[in-house]
């Protein structure tokens, strides 16, 4: 229904006081129409463009709110001219919106006024909404139940969406946080500006200022005007006068010495400290920041997760493949981190969580910087500790710190391995005359054992032996010419009466019998050979 529609309605029904006001809306509008378009060329000669705008947007804003309330109350009064036919002297307020299609044509009728909804026992307000409310909000909010769903709580969650509208309002939000980036940006950058300037200050920056300290230090203007002032005729004062001017500046040579040294110092430590590239370098990155300025995770690979487990998983891919390569590598802080996060350095959890973080805040800036080397010496690569035991990366953590104490020459130290259980029966072990080892082998393999000290505290030497007895008379045996008869005599198999003899001096020092219960008698000393 248009203007002309509504118009025509309230000349039929100016009756009613509805009707009535409608029509002075209408009335007003037209006259406001009429009002400017006969005063529009006087208005737009008198008054400047700005103010012929600003009232424009006024009657523009007067116009909506009469042309809005117009159609409003026209389309109440369209609906309310609609009477219930059970009771006619009700308007119609309800209409089912809700098992519609499931009901049967003629049993019930779709309208329903405050009567019928009263005398229905069985009224269930989800099927219903007010008619009233869809002319009011449909043009501004979600309407609770409308469209048919099957799950109502969708409509509600857009309901709570929509009810903060500032937090819906992007565009506003955006357009918020660049206008308070710039003034608090151009605020900084005044602040560090001067800052700067009464920094240099300090110090003769150009050549004006090195000049007048100069001239303050030689009092060279005091010089010239004693020169200006000479007389006529008496060249013998001037020169008095110029003598005695020169012998005092001359008398201070060493303090003239020591400001003009002060002075050419000042000027090249100023000219030394001053750079210029570097706040170039600042600027460009602060480009490169606000370049990647943005308010949507999807454009953000650090923020989106999946995006960046997967950016994640594909740089270390690329990190391994390009190690030992010489590439142009990016600087990025998943490198970093696989870096600084080996096991072998350490870190706590906290920390790499905490650097983690930080990292990805500056990563577009950390992409700036390109590497064209190898990340690791040639055929290297970072050893992958995650994949070995806690207990095992503490055994080498132990390890190193052993062999740096070995490094210092610390003797004390040393000895203290030396005389460490695992480290003696170990030698025992391998120095036993039985084992038939050179003793050039024995002392290399007692200082690997001392080098490896560590590990072997993985061994178990607490039982290290069988017969301990056994092991130390056989390894305290004095002649070599015993063992020579055991290997002949063919050890496992000792049941002779006399197996062994040991000479000392061409004499018999011992003899080994064989009693009958089974036990070997040398020397008085009796041993159980099982």
């Amino acid at each position: 229904m248009n203007l002309l529609q509504y118009s025509n309605i309230i000349r039929y029904n100016q009756n009613s006081e509805k009707i009535q006001a409608q029509f002075i809306i209408y009335q007003n509008i037209q006259y406001l129409l009429k009002w400017y378009s006969k005063n529009y060329l006087l208005f737009n000669l008198q008054n400047s463009k700005k103010t012929q705008i600003n009232l424009l947007k006024i009657i523009k804003n007067i116009l909506k709110k009469y042309l809005f309330t117009l159609i409003l109350q026209m389309d109440r009064i369209t609906t309310q001219n609609l009477k219930c036919n059970k009771h006619p002297n009700k308007n119609l307020q309800f209409i089912q919106v809700n098992d519609v299609l499931t009901q049967p044509t003629s049993s019930k009728p779709l309208f329903y006024c405050s009567s019928c909804f009263n005398h229905d026992l069985h009224f269930k307000s989800i099927n219903y909404i007010m008619i009233d409310q869809i002319f009011q909000e449909a043009d501004t909010n979600i309407i609770p139940k409308w469209p048919p769903v099957n799950n109502y709580q969708v409509i509600s969650d857009l309901i709570d969406l929509t009810s903060n509208q500032s937090s819906l309002d992007y565009v506003k939000q955006i357009t918020d946080f660049f206008h308070q980036l710039k003034e608090e940006f151009l605020n900084k950058i005044e602040v560090i500006q001067k800052k700067t300037i009464n920094e240099a200050l300090k110090y003769p920056i150009d050549t004006q200022q090195i000049i007048k300290r100069y001239q303050e230090i030689s009092n060279i203007h005091q010089f010239k005007q004693i020169l200006n002032n000479q007389q006529p005729n008496n060249l013998q004062d001037h020169s008095t006068l110029c003598k005695e001017f020169i012998s005092q500046m001359e008398s201070q040579k060493d303090k003239n010495t020591e400001l003009l040294q002060s002075l050419l110092t000042q000027a090249n430590q100023l000219k030394t400290n001053f750079n210029m590239e570097y706040p170039q370098i600042i600027k460009q990155q602060l480009f490169t920041f606000i370049d990647h300025i943005s308010f949507f995770n999807l454009d953000i690979p650090e923020v989106s997760s999946a995006n960046h487990n997967n950016t994640r998983n594909h740089q270390e891919t690329n990190i391994i493949n390009q190690s030992n390569q010489i590439v142009d590598l990016k600087l990025t802080s998943d490198l970093i981190m696989k870096l600084v996060s080996n096991k072998s350095n350490f870190c706590s959890d906290q920390f790499l969580n905490k650097l983690s973080e930080s990292l990805q805040r500056i990563n577009p800036l950390l992409k700036q910087f390109t590497f064209n080397t190898a990340v690791f010496k040639e055929n290297k690569v970072q050893i992958d500790f995650s994949k070995i035991s806690e207990e095992k990366i503490n055994l080498i953590e132990e390890y190193v710190k052993h062999s740096i104490a070995l490094s210092r020459g610390e003797q004390q130290y040393e000895q203290e391995v030396k005389d460490s259980l695992e480290i003696k029966q170990m030698t025992q072990i391998v120095d036993s005359k039985m084992s038939f080892l050179r003793q050039e082998f024995i002392q290399q393999f007692e200082k690997f054992l001392v080098d490896v000290k560590p590990f072997l505290k993985q061994i178990n030497f607490t039982n290290t032996f069988t017969d301990k007895n056994k092991f130390d008379f056989f390894r305290n045996l004095k002649d070599k010419r015993f063992y020579y008869a055991l290997y002949e005599e063919s050890l496992p198999n000792l049941d002779l009466k006399l197996f062994a003899t040991q000479y000392q001096n061409g004499q018999r020092d011992s003899v080994v019998n064989k009693k009958e219960n089974g036990y070997y008698e040398i020397e008085n000393q009796i041993i159980v050979i099982g």
